[in-house]
């Protein structure tokens, strides 16, 4: 998933002169690449808004691919994966760029493939979870609590019983389904932790492509005209 920067140029350069014809090329290239970065900007600043605290790694995974003069085409999109073997960061946004389900997170995975969550179910973290600066659960703690209801896909890595001070269980409580921190002398403490929830249907937030029109419409003109302008000063 990807923005391409693309503009008809025919109206900006039907009335250059012949002498400085020669630096269109370089113009148009230059235009593309300052506009995406632009695009870039824009997005970041739309992700801020619409967003709950978006990680700093979300943001920094949209990059500009810039082109070159012989090859005048910039591209602005998502790179990377959330985790060493997490899903593309791309494929994670699209829900919200274009409405409809998500897919299904690592740890949701590994519930599933144990038989914990049922397949219309998603998992999302209690109110009385504390999480972390960006609003998520941390990885310490969810390995926590797969090794410690034995759902780690690592057997090796699951928490013997007599080794555990809080114990996570999977259970039904009031009619809600999901992990529970167990503690007390008694074990008659309950909390819950990650409450499983049926499959959301999300709505488009992220208006991805919108803001990225936006922004060529306003700036390519602009963005051509200082190209231009430095070709001819700059040219030897």
């Amino acid at each position: 998933m990807d923005i391409k920067v693309e503009n008809n140029f025919d109206d900006l350069i039907k009335d250059i002169d012949r002498l400085n014809r020669r630096h269109i090329p370089f113009a148009i290239s230059k235009t593309l690449n300052d506009t995406a970065f632009e695009v870039r900007a824009a997005e970041i600043d739309v992700m801020q808004s619409v967003f709950d605290r978006p990680t700093g790694f979300i943001m920094k995974a949209l990059r500009v691919n810039k082109g070159k003069v012989k090859s005048p085409e910039a591209t602005v999109a998502f790179n990377g994966r959330l985790g060493k073997d997490g899903e593309a960061v791309d494929k994670v946004l699209l829900p919200q760029i274009k409405g409809g389900k998500r897919k299904l997170k690592g740890s949701e995975r590994t519930l599933r493939r144990h038989g914990v969550l049922r397949s219309n179910e998603r998992i999302v973290p209690s109110r009385a979870l504390r999480l972390n600066r960006h609003g998520n659960i941390t990885k310490g703690l969810m390995n926590k609590i797969l090794s410690n209801i034995g759902e780690q896909s690592d057997s090796t890595a699951n928490t013997p019983l007599a080794k555990r001070t809080t114990k996570y269980i999977v259970g039904e409580v009031g009619g809600t389904r999901g992990i529970w921190s167990v503690s007390g002398k008694k074990q008659d403490k309950w909390k819950p932790v990650l409450i499983f929830v049926r499959e959301p249907n999300y709505k488009k937030r992220f208006p991805f492509f919108k803001t990225a029109r936006k922004v060529m419409v306003k700036r390519v003109r602009p963005n051509f005209i200082k190209a231009m302008d430095y070709a001819t000063r700059t040219a030897k």
